[in-house]
């Protein structure tokens, strides 16, 4: 009688991996949109950088201005992080689907935001990787961040759906 439980128990919890993995993929699917649609989504993305070029001149005339892009760089990232990370959330009490689309793209706008602020730090220590490395292991907010950028790095290299076919979309939602 246990063999018989166990055996049927094992088929079930098998069905259910394999709806898990086929919604996945229908999510997958879905998320594939034409580039004239995330063209009409990526602005709200780009308006720091609007911003950015429409006070181009009181940057340019600040004391560092290069200092100054690169807080506006993660300020504007963590802003990203956030409405990212409220996706989920928003998308289990409004019971809307549809977020799920805007997750992706604000998790890669979030990581472009993020690496443009490193590159602008890298830029502000004269390009020199030494320094830069000594600057970064040696204040551990910067510990903190350059492992939150491996780890979102991890993340945007693999929001593509062609990682999501090759991790398998079990694999890919344990990691997502």
């Amino acid at each position: 009688m246990d063999a018989l439980c166990w055996a049927a128990n094992k088929r079930k919890i098998e069905g259910k991996r394999r709806r898990e993995e086929g919604n996945l993929a229908a999510l997958a699917r879905s998320a594939r949109t034409s580039v004239r649609s995330a063209l009409r989504r990526s602005p709200f993305l780009l308006m720091p950088l609007v911003k950015a070029v429409v006070e181009a001149s009181e940057i340019a005339h600040g004391a560092r201005p290069l200092n100054e892009l690169i807080h506006r760089a993660g300020f504007w990232a963590l802003v990203f992080l956030g409405l990212t990370l409220a996706v989920t959330p928003f998308r289990q009490i409004l019971r809307y689907g549809g977020l799920i689309d805007v997750r992706r793209m604000l998790g890669v706008g979030t990581f472009c935001y993020i690496a443009t602020h490193l590159a602008l730090f890298f830029a502000d220590q004269s390009y020199d990787f030494a320094k830069f490395v000594h600057e970064i292991t040696h204040r551990v907010y910067l510990i903190v961040g350059a492992v939150a950028w491996i780890g979102l790095a991890v993340l945007a290299a693999t929001s593509t759906d062609g990682m999501v076919r090759r991790l398998g979309a079990l694999r890919w939602r344990r990691l997502h």
